[in-house]
């Protein structure tokens, strides 16, 4: 009897905490709440049957369950594990088109769905491609789930590729309220095996590592294929297999076929077995079928899990009755499953069957496979699959279909397995003519896989072999964006001024190097100097007339950063956006994002939002991750400066969860600096010290990386620390973020106003010269730029620092200033202090009349922390204050607005999900906030209720 004949359930008695747990998670998926269930453990230890028991129990309530499973042999291939999941569900050409509509079609591609003009777009970048993907793969999901509720169940997760890893884990982030579970079995993954992390780290996932079977149990396992074994050789097989259920069928397989002599013979036979031995038993099994059976089963371990009968009939040269009668055989000896199909019973069965195959033999065998799958016009993956395990050989075909499967899974969204197929066609290796190009686009891949060691080797090497300038200065540039993720550009930013020199007879292209240049320059402190010179130059081509749009931008960055005219900046930056938005081109241009920023820098503020909200829906409508997070961060900033605290807050957090999940290094810092300021303005230091800590940078100041975006951090830190009190650790911060201001020559306080609130904290710890001398340093740079807002804060904080009737005049202009401009918190804030310092002053009267105002302000900002100072100030002053409370439209914050109006045009719930590139959940929580406002029960009453007046009360101070 084989061991496959003990089904799962057997074995399934010592797992009561796991079953219950199945149990819970499948009825939560039906009430639609997702779940994620992970079961790691070593091979053998029955996660299988678990698995198996998650799909009894979900197709007994009526789930729909989707399954897949990794293999060594199929983790090559780029999105093989969400193409077995998904398979079935778009095998048929109508359902196809119905469950890819919207954002789902993102996902067609790699499931070989042609929607022909319903297509998606195409991607500017591999990395955006991946995610694209993976964000087309979660709506085929929800769509999927609200037919009827969905189990997904990966087996063998530790043989999963890493695009369909990375897929799992964007899912598992969002299962909040989709009716979906997602079960997943893997080996206990090793440190490098980031992404299983990531995934049994999320939050609400419950992991199980099950343990090995008692000895009464082992003992009931034996028995059920030894009948004989008696209590010793239950106990020593016990021992000898660790409680293990698949090495306890093995050894009781090999009981019941020797038929084993009891008592001390057994225990002498078994007391050499181990775990580890087991090839020797299924070799045994095998020996012990015909030789075509052999054949057979060596073939199918050569062509993996999915291997095609056919296939495998060729490889082991089998005629078709030969092969049947073969593969009935080893069905029989539990070699292969007994279920349809041409699988192994256990991937441990098919891991021995290949050990066993000598080096030579196993080379030819995948040699011989390629060129059978070639010739049946099988996938250029599925041929380059079978060749990465031969021996390289300098077979141009070989390279040629390597490059081939490597340049197609890119294009496709799956970098990581290109890299895998382009690394074994350089080993092969390619005719030296195309050596250069294949480093760089294996440079490409390995840096969009998030492989950046890797990457920069290569991209070294193809520099160095590249006879063509635009491969010179594809790698140059390559490298030196990589290098720059990680505080190391000054190498790459010494290759791109080489390659600036090379093309010194081009002017155009000169051109556009040189503002990449300047702009790779200014993310570090340590390489802004290498590109001064050429900043200089561009400047005087911009003052001479010339237009184009990489060096304006480059040009308005550079003035906004040194404060040199608001006005200027400003038209410089908006030349660049004259012409109409292409939201193709906008994902990948920095033009586009660089000009946006110095519009925000600079107060356009106007102009920056709504080219943002622009370039918002476009990215999201592509799934493109890398311009939304970087667009993200941007419209949070914008936002913030508007004193739109809760729109400022959404945004960042989405950026945020961006980029922590695609690990996007110099990006995080910015992330975490916007929602830590939003944060403060809600009042809530303890989550923004956890946002900190959470995305590891809570460190010494002086030790976190050399990234412009550190900047932004050390000063939204700084901030933090002094709201909480910790003034010493907070000045600290705020004077290493001048530090490395001063140091690149960014000098506007528009970018940073750190010079203010170090001097307001060192107005609390006495040191008030110092103090004095960072206001009025800080004012005159911010009238040299002429932004108000920055104008209005370099005024507030001098004149706080300053006191007495001169504070009250520097205070009292600020408040003016400040009316006159967009940025309601900052007005908020100023006229605050105002009322605090005419308190202080003994005109209470006074006070209150600046307070009030400053409430109704704070309140409309969504500033809760400002507006529990400013009631205690009214309360000091002899007011009975009220929060203000607003009703009708003007009470909706910006997200809740735009959830609304799309509601009230008729889209769902989950059309509107798509377009703002957030989850269902998600917009039911705003939808929710928005009817309680508005004062209405249903989605029917949102048109009239969006155009009614706004009412605010009047009574909300007496």
């Amino acid at each position: 009897m084989p061991p496959e004949t003990l089904r799962g359930a057997d074995v399934l008695q010592e797992r009561t905490a796991e079953l219950a747990a199945i149990e819970r998670a499948v009825d939560d998926a039906v009430a639609g709440d997702g779940r994620l269930l992970v079961f790691e453990g070593p091979a053998g230890i029955g996660k299988s049957s678990l698995l198996e028991a998650v799909r009894d129990r979900a197709e007994a309530a009526g789930i729909e369950t989707l399954s897949a499973r990794g293999g060594e042999l199929e983790r090559r291939f780029g999105f093989g594990i969400a193409r077995q999941l998904f398979e079935a569900a778009v095998r048929d050409r109508r359902s196809a088109r119905r469950v890819l509509a919207g954002t789902a079609r993102l996902a067609a591609p790699v499931l070989g769905v042609d929607l022909g003009p319903d297509g998606p777009p195409a991607p500017q970048d591999p990395g955006e491609a991946g995610f694209a993907v993976q964000h087309g793969l979660y709506w085929l999901t929800v769509q999927l789930s609200e037919r009827r509720p969905v189990a997904l169940i990966v087996d063998d997760a530790h043989w999963a590729d890493g695009e369909s890893l990375r897929f799992l884990v964007h899912l598992a982030h969002r299962l909040e309220g989709l009716p979906v579970l997602l079960a997943v079995a893997t080996r206990p993954p090793s440190d490098g095996d980031r992404l299983l992390h990531r995934l049994a780290a999320t939050a609400g996932a419950e992991v199980f590592a099950p343990a090995p079977l008692t000895a009464a149990a082992s003992g009931e396992v034996v028995r059920s294929l030894a009948p004989d074994a008696d209590d010793e050789i239950c106990r020593i097989c016990h021992a000898r297999a660790g409680g293990n259920p698949f090495y306890l069928r093995e050894l009781a397989s090999g009981l019941h076929s020797e038929r084993l002599e009891r008592g001390t013979a057994a225990a002498h036979r078994l007391a050499g077995w181990s775990p580890e031995r087991v090839n020797r038993y299924v070799g045994a099994r095998v020996a012990a079928v015909p030789a075509p059976a052999r054949s057979l089963a060596r073939a199918a371990a050569v062509l993996g899990q999915d291997a095609h009968p056919g296939h495998a009939a060729a490889i082991a040269r089998l005629d078709r009755a030969t092969a049947d009668e073969a593969a009935d055989a080893l069905r029989g000896a539990g070699i292969l499953s007994s279920d349809p199909g041409f699988a192994f019973a256990h991937p441990i069965v098919r891991s021995a069957v290949y050990e066993e195959i000598p080096a030579a033999a196993r080379a030819a065998a995948h040699a011989r496979a390629a060129q059978l799958l070639a010739a049946d016009g099988a996938s250029a993956e599925r041929i380059a699959a079978q060749l990465v395990p031969c021996e390289p050989r300098s077979d141009a075909w070989a390279a040629e279909r390597l490059l081939e499967a490597g340049r197609e899974a890119l294009a496709r969204g799956a970098p990581a397995a290109a890299a895998g197929y382009l690394r074994r066609a350089l080993a092969e290796p390619p005719p030296e003519a195309a050596r250069a190009s294949l480093l760089l686009e294996l440079g490409v891949a390995e840096a969009s896989a998030y492989e950046p060691g890797p990457a920069a080797d290569h991209l070294r090497q193809a520099f160095e072999a590249a006879a063509q300038p635009a491969e010179r200065r594809g790698a140059a540039l390559l490298l030196a964006s990589l290098q720059t993720q990680d505080g190391q550009g000054a190498e790459g930013v010494e290759l791109v001024r080489q390659v600036l020199e090379e093309c010194a007879d081009d002017r155009a292209l000169a051109t556009s190097v040189e503002a990449q240049l300047v702009n790779l320059a200014r993310f570090q402190v340590s390489t802004r100097s290498l590109a001064r010179d050429v900043a200089v130059r561009l400047r005087e081509r911009v003052d001479a007339g010339e237009e184009g749009s990489a060096v304006l931008a480059t040009v308005a960055a550079e003035m906004a950063m040194a404060g040199e005219s608001a006005t200027r900046v400003v038209e410089l930056a908006a030349r660049v956006l004259e012409r109409p938005l292409d939201p193709a081109e906008s994902m990948g241009d920095y033009s586009f994002l660089i000009a946006v920023r110095s519009l925000i820098v600079a107060e356009e503020l106007e102009l920056a939002t709504r080219v943002l909200d622009e370039a918002v829906d476009a990215a999201a409508h592509q799934g493109a991750a890398f311009g939304l997070r970087f667009l993200m961060v941007f419209r949070s900033d914008a936002a913030y400066r508007r004193g739109a605290v809760f729109d400022a807050e959404a945004d960042a957090r989405i950026g945020y969860d961006l980029a922590l999940e695609n690990e996007w290094l110099i990006g995080v810092p910015a992330s975490v600096a916007h929602f830590v300021i939003a944060l403060i303005e809600r009042g809530e230091l303890d989550e923004a010290a956890r946002v900190v800590e959470e995305a590891g940078l809570g460190g010494p100041a002086a030790a976190l990386a050399d990234h412009y975006t550190t900047h932004l951090l050390l000063h939204a830190r700084g901030r933090l620390r002094i709201a909480a009190g910790a003034l010493d650790d907070g000045l600290a911060d705020l004077r290493e973020c001048g530090r490395r201001q001063i140091a690149i020559g960014e000098l506007n306080p528009s970018v940073i106003p750190w010079r203010s609130d170090a001097a307001l904290a060192l107005r609390l710890t006495g040191e008030t010269g110092e103090a004095r001398r960072m206001c009025a340093e800080e004012l005159d740079l911010a009238r040299a730029f002429g932004a108000p807002r920055a104008i209005g804060m370099a005024l507030r904080a001098a004149g706080i620092v300053e006191g007495g009737s001169a504070g009250l005049e520097l205070v009292g202009e600020a408040v003016d200033l400040l009316a006159r401009s967009p940025a309601r918190l900052e007005h908020a804030r100023a006229l605050t202090d105002l009322g605090e310092m005419l308190e202080r002053e003994g005109r209470r009267a006074d006070a209150c009349d600046v307070l009030r105002p400053a409430l109704e302000l704070a309140h409309r900002c969504g500033a809760n922390a400002l507006e529990e100072r400013v009631l205690g100030a009214l309360r000091a002053a002899g007011a009975r204050p009220r929060r203000p409370v607003l009703s009708g439209p003007d009470a909706l914050t910006a997200a809740e607005r735009r959830v609304a109006e799309l509601a009230a045009r008729g889209m769902a719930n989950r059309e509107i999900a798509e377009s703002l590139f957030v989850t269902v959940r998600t917009v039911e929580f705003h939808l929710s906030h928005s009817y309680r406002k508005l004062g209405i029960d249903s989605r029917g009453k949102l048109a009239a209720a969006l155009g009614q007046p706004i009412r605010t009360r009047t009574d909300a101070l007496t």
